[in-house]
């Protein structure tokens, strides 16, 4: 595409795009949109329909592609600034229109973890090196973690895969009113479970996104829930650095994929050697000075996205900065963040948008046992002189405040603001509580 054919593109937008620069998707979508007088078709019926074939012929991209928005940072900016969504209603047809398929996930950093032993009589599964989210799942299957949050003796998996959603109705909102959508189109599920009292439809991610796709477990749902006469149910397994998080989803209105709530959480972590205060307080005041890293002073609160990211890379080797918000689920900034932080510990590089594990961050992400793994990386924070102060303030690093981070902030680096240092004492408070959740109780 000519640089101005892509300006004169950009003129459909309402404001200048937050990362900077737009993606071939977002050119692709932006070229059917002028074409195609979309958002004039958008102010007079709240949507339009699309086929696969239209959107190849228009875009030139693959449409499958063009389509998946898994999460809201994965959508193409006009998508975002125009507040629009797609759902796929056949295998030749999509909707796309203002109306909401986004739902956020509750905040579970408080959320206690409860812990599980690896069974020791399973040898072909690896529970310290799970890279993908199948071999997730059928860890969190084998250690019992589905009958401890479903209450039930007993889950049998009997779906997965690819499968017709078969017909059915779905009710969205859009501006001017409800309308009824006809549904018959391709699906997949990451696992079904079966109990005695209930169906159990389960979507997993390897990643740590704030948000997703209701459609991801809103379809399965309403396809099995007019199928089945038991009750199904809908679980969102996330899956990194050793932790499951499980959430449970319900629907108000069969029909409304919108009416989604949040339902029960529940975190849990398989057993490992067994991490105690007092040797994380020796690992404290044996780690060896920091060598000095051109980065700013980390500004993010959630350490353990950089360890997701790390995942990514442990697999893919290197990846662009740009590509992480797609990838992961969180948008620009935080990605810009959270590469700047595992840069500052010692756990990225960042070349030019292109970021890698260090060869220190490879040693730690490739350890044997999960075990090994925290002590490496609680080990790079705390080699970090304002880390190292702030958790070694109190005999119990619960009682560490705010204001003493903040001091502890102005004396090791007087080149940062009054207020700068309190967004930053936010995330050493943020860092040393996700070092504290480490220790098994």
């Amino acid at each position: 595409m000519l640089e101005s054919e892509a300006d004169e593109l950009k003129g459909l937008l309402r404001e200048k795009p937050k990362s900077g620069k737009l993606g071939a998707y977002d050119l692709g979508w932006l070229k059917l949109f002028r074409d195609n007088n979309y958002l004039d078709v958008i102010e007079r019926e709240g949507f339009f329909r699309i086929s696969p074939t239209e959107i190849k012929d228009g875009s030139g991209m693959e449409p499958r592609l063009m389509c998946k928005h898994d999460f809201r940072s994965a959508q193409p900016e006009i998508f975002r600034q125009e507040n629009l969504s797609i759902l796929p209603l056949t295998r030749t047809e999509y909707v796309v229109g203002r109306f909401d398929t986004f739902h956020e996930f509750p905040d579970v950093s408080d959320l206690e973890i409860t812990y599980i032993d690896i069974p020791e009589d399973i040898e072909s599964l690896d529970f310290n090196d799970l890279t993908s989210e199948a071999v997730a799942l059928n860890a969190a299957s084998i250690a019992g973690i589905f009958e401890d949050f479903l209450g039930e003796e007993r889950a049998v998996q009997t779906l997965s895969g690819r499968m017709s959603t078969r017909p059915m109705k779905v009710d969205l909102a859009i501006p001017s009113g409800r309308i009824d959508f006809e549904v018959n189109t391709q699906m997949e599920l990451d696992a079904g479970f079966e109990t005695e009292n209930s169906l159990v439809l389960v979507e997993a991610k390897n990643k740590l996104p704030d948000d997703f796709n209701i459609r991801q477990v809103y379809y399965p749902y309403l396809r099995f829930a007019q199928q089945v006469s038991k009750p199904v149910r809908n679980l969102y397994v996330t899956y990194s650095n050793g932790v499951f998080t499980v959430y449970e989803f319900t629907f108000r209105d069969l029909h409304d994929l919108q009416s989604i709530e949040n339902g029960k959480v529940k975190r849990y972590k398989l057993r490992s050697r067994r991490l105690t205060l007092e040797v994380i307080r020796e690992l404290a005041k044996a780690a060896p000075a920091r060598p000095s890293i051109v980065a700013p002073f980390p500004q993010a609160d959630r350490f353990d996205r950089v360890i997701n990211i790390c995942e990514t890379l442990v697999d893919r080797g290197q990846m662009p900065v740009s590509e992480i918000p797609e990838d992961h689920g969180f948008v620009q900034r935080q990605a810009n963040y959270y590469v700047s932080a595992g840069t500052y510990v010692g756990l990225l590089e960042n070349t030019a948008g292109e970021v890698e594990l260090s060869e220190a961050g490879r040693k730690v992400m490739e350890e044997g046992d999960m075990a090994s793994r925290q002590k490496g990386l609680i080990s790079m924070i705390l080699a970090d002189s304002t880390f190292r102060k702030a958790f070694l303030k109190h005999e119990n690093p619960q009682e560490l405040t705010l204001p003493e981070v903040r001091e502890i902030l102005a004396e090791e680096h007087p080149e940062l603001s009054e207020s700068t240092c309190g967004r930053r004492a936010q995330t050493v408070m943020a860092w040393i509580r996700w070092i504290l959740a480490q220790v098994e109780s």
